[in-house]
């Protein structure tokens, strides 16, 4: 590939990138305003549209990064957002954003399982969770349903990665993270 054909590449991303980043949560005018580096972003905002995000840009681009086990999860399809059940998760640990440890919050699934199909949560397990209030919204939207105006919902902004013996496996795609590795208070 030429040198001009690549340049050309980050290019046919922008709209997709401009999406990524509404969908996280940044509205006009918001990157000026970012705590840190605004190119950061929007480079973090790049490697996720083209599938390379690393565990640095997962941080960089989530408005919420928890350590938090799940408490319940409960089917319901009441609330017209797409998706047909509820995950109540308590926190132990916030590197970023707001939320302090034993604080609960909620987010909506869909699941492919048929609705006579009891859902089964294990409590004891940990999970790393990059979250955004508008990534749900957005989220649900690509549903084909309205978010809920009912009660604040997170949104997942990347797959979580499961804790086990100070690492993180991501539940997806990716290698093995040392728990160690994730910066405190990132913006």
């Amino acid at each position: 590939m030429n040198a001009t054909r690549r340049n050309e590449i980050p290019e046919l991303y922008q709209n997709e990138i401009a999406q990524f980043l509404v969908s996280v949560g940044y509205g006009p005018g918001d990157l000026p305003k970012a705590k840190g580096d605004a190119a950061s972003i929007i480079l973090a905002a790049e490697n996720a549209v083209t599938g390379s995000a690393s565990f640095a840009d997962k941080q960089i681009l989530s408005q919420m990064v928890v350590r938090a086990k799940p408490v319940s999860i409960t089917p319901d399809t009441s609330l017209g957002d797409g998706f047909n059940s509820t995950i109540e998760f308590r926190v132990l640990e916030s590197y970023k954003g707001s939320s302090a440890p034993d604080e609960t919050f909620k987010i909506r699934q869909f699941s492919d399982r048929p609705p006579e199909t009891p859902l089964q949560i294990n409590t004891e397990q940990e999970f790393v969770l990059f979250l955004s209030s508008e990534n749900y919204k957005f989220s649900a939207f690509k549903q084909r349903g309205r978010p809920s105006s009912a009660s604040q919902f997170l949104g997942e902004t990347f797959a979580p990665y499961l804790v086990q013996n100070g690492q993180m496996f991501p539940l997806g795609e990716g290698r093995p993270v040392p728990l160690s590795s994730i910066n405190r208070g990132t913006s």
